[in-house]
């Protein structure tokens, strides 16, 4: 007889990707009570005049306003059999103790979720199908971009929506069970419905995830750099603030593209002018438009690395000439293809109220008792929202 071995390797979890943005926003545990209001003065006295009683008559204070913010809810459960854990201790029963890997990988994979979502709007959304999965009860849909496939794992429960915000869900529920990390492709089953309702170009969400884009609904996601900084001068309040009387000092700086990447950061840069926050900025882009951007520098031989912000960011980073000096250019999994963003990072907090994320001890135990069955059950969950308070130093350019 023969004692099965394992040879030693890394057995981190190789769906687990890093999230550099995240990883260097300020943490502040004051989100309590009701919510907290952030104050934003905006504007100038501008009474001011050469004429004496003209100043008098036109006296202006300045412009204060607030967001009002309110924590978000983001939860995990996970359960395991009793037998599972006994048999797995010790170095005899098996080569990793399955309660220790199992919840330090859900709370990585939360960690993973709520810094992918850093990026979008709030409402949940991962990515959108090119394709219908068919009438069958398996199938399989194509993604517009097939680089968001890196939102896409096994076993996820999926639903879909004609609309981003809004809107009614599908009636069927999918399982993920396969995933084309090249190609986009994500094979499906069905796990509820039968009304095969899915259609061309629905928006993907993961189960209980679909919220309203910079709304306050129980189950939106945290309001991230989309909502905070919109791809089009804003129309909508955000928590609370009016944004349509002044969108670049309330939603950021909007640019264009130039025929490249480089030439649109650096308009956006030039067009922001002294409200770039030269010292505390990064253009941040996707891989992919990093690798393009990166080519661009190389072909005019004015490629140069920034290893401090690569130290800080924990990636590797270019440093590109603007006109308000070099700003270092960084590439984050979960950004989206189909921007530029050039964010001061000192603008930018997670509020949230205990540890993101925690696990649920209010009783006093880190774990249930399930009553129907031979298992424990774990709860972790996280209160939080993402807070831009100065949008005016951020801005973004579209990318074709």
């Amino acid at each position: 007889m023969f004692k099965r071995l394992y040879i030693a390797r890394d057995l981190s979890n190789q769906a687990l990707r890093r999230t550099p943005l995240f990883r260097v926003i300020p943490r502040i545990p004051d989100l309590v009570g009701e919510g907290i209001y952030i104050p934003y003065n905006y504007a100038l006295p501008v009474g001011a005049a050469a004429s004496f009683t003209r100043a008098q008559a036109n006296a202006a204070s300045s412009t204060v306003d607030r967001w009002f913010v309110q924590r978000k809810h983001y939860y995990a459960i996970h359960t395991i059999d009793a037998e599972t854990i006994y048999a797995s201790e010790g170095r005899e029963g098996a080569f990793l103790s399955a309660k220790q890997k199992e919840l330090d990988e859900l709370v990585k994979y939360m960690g993973q979720e709520i810094g992918s979502h850093f990026w979008r709007d709030g409402s949940g959304v991962i990515g959108q199908t090119s394709t219908d999965p068919g009438t069958g009860g398996t199938g399989t849909i194509t993604l517009v971009n097939p680089r968001d496939a890196v939102n896409f794992h096994l076993k996820q429960e999926l639903i879909a929506n004609s609309a981003l915000s809004g809107g009614t869900n599908r009636t069927d529920r999918y399982t993920v069970t396969g995933v084309n990390r090249v190609t986009g492709v994500i094979a499906l089953t069905r796990s509820s419905g039968s009304s095969n309702d899915w259609a061309v170009n629905d928006y993907i969400f993961v189960d209980g995830n679909h919220g309203v884009a910079g709304g306050s609904a129980s189950n939106d996601m945290l309001t991230g750099v989309d909502a905070w900084i919109p791809a089009s001068d804003p129309s909508t309040t955000l928590m609370g603030m009016t944004r349509t009387d002044d969108p670049v000092m309330k939603a950021g700086w909007r640019g264009s593209w130039e025929g490249s990447i480089e030439e649109s950061a650096k308009r956006l840069a030039a067009l922001m002018g002294q409200y770039l926050n030269g010292s505390a900025s990064g253009l941040w882009l996707s891989r992919y438009n990093w690798f393009r951007l990166e080519q661009e520098l190389s072909s005019k031989n004015r490629r140069v690395m920034d290893q401090r912000a690569s130290d800080v960011f924990g990636t590797p980073a270019l440093a590109l000439l603007t006109p308000e000096g070099e700003v270092p250019v960084m590439a984050d999994p979960f950004c989206s293809d189909a921007a530029g963003y050039l964010l001061d990072h000192s603008s930018w907090e997670l509020h949230h109220m205990r540890p993101v994320p925690h696990m649920v001890t209010d009783d006093g135990n880190e774990s249930l008792r399930m009553s129907s069955e031979d298992s424990i059950e774990v709860r972790f969950r996280a209160w939080l929202e993402a807070v831009c308070f100065r949008p005016f130093t951020n801005g973004r350019f579209p990318i074709e």
